[in-house]
């Protein structure tokens, strides 16, 4: 909680701990400003999740993530407060990639049916064998 808060350094920004791993190299940070609420921090960060699975930028992720979040809440628990904490900063680039999913099932589907191809034509070939004997 409150990684995107810090010191104010003039001509540096914000020294935090978001800062850090910037420079530590991570391309991407989703950070909060002020300290979440457990269960709506837990509800946002499974659907953030999600949507990174499906193939969003964690831009649009956390984006998405909120709106959920939003349209499953009641009136108190859609108080900025409770969702507003969080932003990202960073690259927006999607982690996995539509195309590599889509590339990963075919080549699966694709090892699948030419083991089945192999194995059929090789019990075939067994089974004309013995009626030969």
């Amino acid at each position: 909680c409150k990684t995107g808060t810090g010191k104010l350094s003039k001509g540096e920004g914000i020294m935090s701990l978001a800062r850090g791993f910037l420079f530590a190299g991570i391309p991407s940070i989703v950070m909060t400003m002020w300290e979440v609420e457990d269960i709506s921090g837990a509800e946002i960060m499974t659907e953030f999740y999600k949507q990174l699975k499906v193939g969003f930028g964690p831009d649009e992720a956390l984006r998405n993530a909120k709106l959920t979040y939003l349209k499953q809440s009641d009136p108190l628990q859609s108080h900025p407060y409770f969702w507003a904490a969080y932003v990202q900063i960073g690259k927006t680039t999607p982690i996995i990639s539509k195309i590599k999913i889509n590339a990963i099932t075919y080549t699966g589907v694709a090892i699948f049916m030419l083991t089945f191809l192999y194995l059929f034509y090789r019990f075939r070939a067994k089974k004309k064998r013995r009626n030969f004997n």
